[in-house]
């Protein structure tokens, strides 16, 4: 949401300074699901697209249009009745917790997903593989120079670069904040095509590539598939687990075979044809990635062996709730329901009920253990993906037993 919102916002600009009636509206409408889905990160690309305009032969987004009235009063419109509705529901606590805490502390006193400064740079060519192989040749000089003559595609490159660089300075990454980034690369990409098409060697080199990615691939899977030398390739861990071992050697036969289709089946290298090898390799990880890749990693992430302990000592009917932090990952890989809670208050409200009542969660949400209700204790530990969870549990039985002998012992007095 946050990067379709942010380059459909770009795109409405570029459209209203064009003269087009819908654009102002729809920019405004755009400018504010972006702001709700990730904040004041969607203004800072903007911001950042108005800034590469200024330089010397790009041309992305005016200074002027960012201030069009229509644009924001349609996002003010959108925008202000959701703070309206935390403030009346909430207080300001959450509110104030999202603009300072969420979006400016979180940026200059990074205390999580600590990475090098070149972290983006690796995951944007993961996140954007395979089809970030295509930006490679893109950066040739004689295809570099025809690229950067259009003032769109230099404008892109400039916004792109701009907002690598200064979502690395951060000490603490965050990969989504990058995401409106992968349609500009893929525009530059695919406007790369052509120039790739005509360049004389690009046959004899794609053909040289693609024979021999699809050999080291291919030896790569069936030595991952191969039972005893899978731990050569793999973490020890990851091997020991053949729905894992399974998945990964399909992967990298997947991409074997994508490689070995590119120089056989581009004949006069049309267009279409630098595409095919991606999009096979797509679609091939994508149809079986469900059944054979994602068991395999909820098993070793650890959530399997947690929900058969959470059930082995839990009492069957045991009300659950999760506290603030973490739950999606927890809900997702144990497939458990339930509401969220978020201060340590509720944490004990909800435990003082009379049912069996546990909670999910990082331990430090629950409160101080000298204000929990009588029988709750730590029932167990354990990792869920890459959270440390606890379940803090509660037996009626036990208070109901405490609080008899209690009433038994006033009335004998």
């Amino acid at each position: 949401l946050l990067a379709s919102a942010t380059f459909g916002a770009l795109y409405a600009f570029t459209r209203a300074a064009e003269g087009a009636r819908w654009a102002s509206p729809a920019a405004g409408v755009l400018l504010a699901a972006g702001l709700l889905a990730k904040g004041p990160v969607v203004l800072v690309f903007l911001v950042l697209a108005a800034l590469a305009s200024l330089l010397p032969g790009a041309q992305l987004l005016p200074w002027r249009q960012l201030l069009r009235p229509l644009s924001l009063l349609t996002c003010l419109a959108l925008v202000v009745p959701w703070c309206a509705t935390v403030l009346l529901r909430l207080g300001p606590e959450p509110v104030l917790a999202a603009l300072w805490h969420n979006s400016v502390d979180r940026a200059l006193n990074s205390w999580n997903n600590l990475e090098p400064w070149w972290y983006h740079g690796s995951a944007l060519a993961l996140g954007l593989f395979p089809w970030s192989v295509l930006l490679l040749p893109a950066l040739a000089p004689q295809i570099l120079r025809k690229l950067a003559g259009d003032p769109r595609l230099r404008g892109l490159g400039l916004w792109s670069a701009g907002a690598l660089l200064l979502f690395s300075l951060p000490e603490g990454k965050r990969g989504v904040y990058l995401l409106p980034v992968y349609p500009a690369l893929a525009m530059i990409a695919a406007a790369s095509i052509p120039e790739i098409a005509s360049w004389p060697r690009a046959r004899r080199l794609s053909t040289g590539l693609g024979v021999g990615l699809a050999l080291l691939f291919a030896g790569a899977g069936l030595a991952v598939l191969w039972p005893g030398e899978s731990g050569r390739l793999l973490p020890p861990a990851i091997a020991s687990l053949p729905a894992l071992r399974r998945g990964a050697g399909f992967v990298l036969l997947a991409f074997s075979a994508s490689m070995a289709t590119l120089p056989f089946l581009a004949r006069k290298w049309p267009a279409r044809a630098i595409l095919l090898a991606p999009l096979l390799f797509a679609l091939a990880t994508g149809l079986g990635w469900p059944w054979l890749l994602t068991p395999a990693i909820n098993q070793a992430q650890g959530a399997r062996s947690f929900r058969q302990e959470a059930l082995a000592v839990l009492e069957p009917g045991t009300k659950l709730a999760f506290t603030r932090g973490k739950r999606e990952v927890v809900a997702w890989y144990t497939d458990w329901r339930g509401p969220e809670l978020a201060t340590p208050e509720e944490v004990i409200s909800f435990m003082s009920r009379s049912s069996p009542r546990a909670v999910v969660g990082k331990s430090e949400r629950f409160g101080s253990p000298r204000d929990w209700p009588r029988g709750c204790r730590i029932l167990l530990r354990g990792r869920v993906g890459r959270a440390e969870v606890s379940i803090l549990a509660r037996s009626p039985s036990s208070q109901d037993e405490l609080s008899g002998k209690a009433t038994h012992q006033i009335r004998s007095h």
